[in-house]
């Protein structure tokens, strides 16, 4: 569906430049937005009843609790000492593994809430802070309890595996919300 509205902006955009002169199709152009605006929210509609896939998702609508990217050892130091609970997932855009972790991550945001902060480390960003662990394979978690690590994993979890890890790791009850 992105494709298609891409494509037909092109198209428009190719259209008005081969006419030449921009003046007199500015109403054509106009509708021609307007049109593919309310398909991309006609779209998301769709998206948000569960029927197709979304096409955008707006940046307000985040979870109940995000996932902190951090790119440096001072950011990452201070989320561990005022958090009891880190697990810090190392990964990669151009990581298959990695990106199908993330929604099993953003699971375990959204079922621990605030006893348990997500941070993820860009390792194409920040080599150095993935050399100081002596992380050697992505995806990697390190798991974190006051600040002091307490176990570290290399290799893709499903969620449940995740969550099964979390929950041992960090001593949660197994039926946490």
């Amino acid at each position: 569906m992105r494709d298609y509205v891409l494509e037909k902006i092109c198209d428009i955009e190719n259209w008005q430049a081969s006419k030449g002169r921009r003046v007199w199709n500015w109403p054509v152009t106009v509708l021609s937005y307007l049109f593919l605006f309310v398909l991309l929210m006609v779209s998301n509609l769709l998206a948000t009843a569960g029927l197709v896939a979304p096409l955008f998702i707006p940046a307000n609508k985040t979870a109940k609790s995000s996932i902190i990217e951090v790119t440096d050892q001072e950011n990452l130091d201070r989320i561990l000492a005022r958090s009891k609970n880190v697990l810090v997932d190392f990964w990669a855009p151009w990581c298959g593994p990695c990106m199908l972790m993330k929604p099993a991550l953003q699971e375990i945001t959204n079922r621990f809430g605030q006893d348990l902060i997500v941070v993820m480390v860009n390792v194409s960003q920040s080599k150095k802070l993935a050399q100081q662990y002596g992380i050697a394979g992505i995806p990697a978690l390190l798991f974190f309890e006051n600040g002091n690590l307490v176990h570290q994993h290399a290799g893709a979890l499903s969620a449940e595996h995740l969550t099964q890890a979390v929950e041992q790791q960090f001593r949660f009850e197994k039926n946490s919300p």
